[in-house]
Parts: structure tokens; C-alpha cells; sequence
């Protein structure tokens, strides 16, 4: 007997061992099992998180290419618009001693602004303030200032649209319409510093 109460001691002890390691290694078995609970929900959180950002990127890249695409449509509408009243004598003579087409005009000018306010970056808006501001009937009156604040307004719509980097100049784009631009330029270029 006294073999079996010593055989039943020692299982004993070996059980209360057993069962004090499993006591004191349940903390940490606990701890990693909450970590594994808390990392899978983390995951599952980030994923959703994810696909949200990435849906929200797309819809944003969907509006950013609309709205490029409008600005482009404003931008050559008013570029055309211009390039016609220019170039057409007619249009210019019946703007400056027709009331009606002064107010077409105006109203012309006033709409092409807000689109180019809305669409358009701060730099593009500046520069169309300061060709606005230069085509008043009470500035300067000098057309050479009035094309080259067109050629930069149309020089930074370039920039805004897809050449950001642009090296070309407002005579660049003047060049391109007007044939003795060249001529032009240094002739005022001349008379401004004759004026100094």
C-alpha cells in the first residue's frame, strides 16, 4: 500500500506540475490567442479599409480625367473664340460700334471666366485676370500688351492640361497665328526702351 499511495503521490505531484505549468503559461497562451484574434479583425479591417481607398481612388481619378477633359473643352472654346473675334475685321467692327455685340461679347467674356475660374488652376485664373484687365477699354490701349497677356493665359492653359514643364514662351504661340509676330515684338521692344 504504501507503494501505491507513494505511486498516487507522485502522480500527483507530476499532475499539480502539469497543471501549475499550465497555470502559468495560460497568460501568455491567452495573450497570443487575443493577438491572433486582434491581428486577424486588424487584417480583415485593413482590407476593407483598403478596397474603400482604392474604390475612392478610382472614383477620384474617374472625376480628375472628366474634369480634364472639361477644362480642355473650355480652354479651346475660349482660345477658338478669341482667335476668331481677332482674326475676322468684321466681328471686331461690329464688337466696337454695335451696343448688342458689345454686350454678347461681355457676356462672352464674363461666361468663358467663370468656366475658367471653375476649371482652372490659380495661375490660369491670374493670368486671364490680367489679360481681362489689360483688354478693358480704359487700359493701356496698346494691342501688343493685350496679345501678349493672351499668349500667357494660353501658355499656362498648355501648362495646366498636359505640359506642365513647358519651356515655349507666349511668343511661341504668338508666332504661331501671327505671321510677323517676330517683327512686331522688336519693334515694341524697341519702343519700350526708347520710352525708358
Amino acid at each position: 500500500m504504501d507503494i501505491a499511495l507513494f505511486i498516487a503521490q507522485f502522480f500527483l505531484i507530476i499532475l499539480i506540475g502539469v497543471g501549475i505549468n499550465y497555470i502559468k503559461k495560460l497568460p501568455g497562451r491567452l495573450h497570443k490567442e487575443g493577438e491572433i484574434r486582434y491581428e486577424y479583425g486588424f487584417k480583415k479591417d485593413l482590407e476593407a479599409i483598403k478596397a474603400s481607398l482604392t474604390q475612392e481612388n478610382q472614383l477620384q481619378t474617374i472625376r480628375y480625367q472628366e474634369s480634364q477633359a472639361r477644362m480642355a473643352e473650355e480652354y479651346i472654346e475660349f482660345i477658338d473664340y478669341f482667335n476668331s473675334v481677332w482674326t475676322d475685321r468684321k466681328v471686331q467692327k461690329e464688337i466696337a460700334s454695335n451696343p448688342k455685340k458689345q454686350m454678347e461679347f461681355n457676356k462672352k467674356m464674363v461666361s468663358l471666366g467663370i468656366w475658367l475660374f471653375i476649371f482652372g488652376s490659380d495661375k490660369t485664373v491670374k493670368k486671364y485676370l490680367g489679360f481681362r484687365a489689360t483688354s478693358q477699354p480704359d487700359a493701356s490701349g496698346n494691342p501688343h500688351d493685350v496679345l501678349i497677356r493672351f499668349g500667357e493665359l494660353v501658355l499656362q492653359m498648355r501648362r495646366d492640361l498636359l505640359h506642365p514643364d513647358s519651356t515655349c514662351s507666349e511668343d511661341d504661340f504668338l508666332n504661331m497665328f501671327i505671321t510677323d509676330w517676330e517683327n512686331e515684338r522688336k519693334k515694341l521692344a524697341a519702343r519700350n526702351t526708347t520710352e525708358q
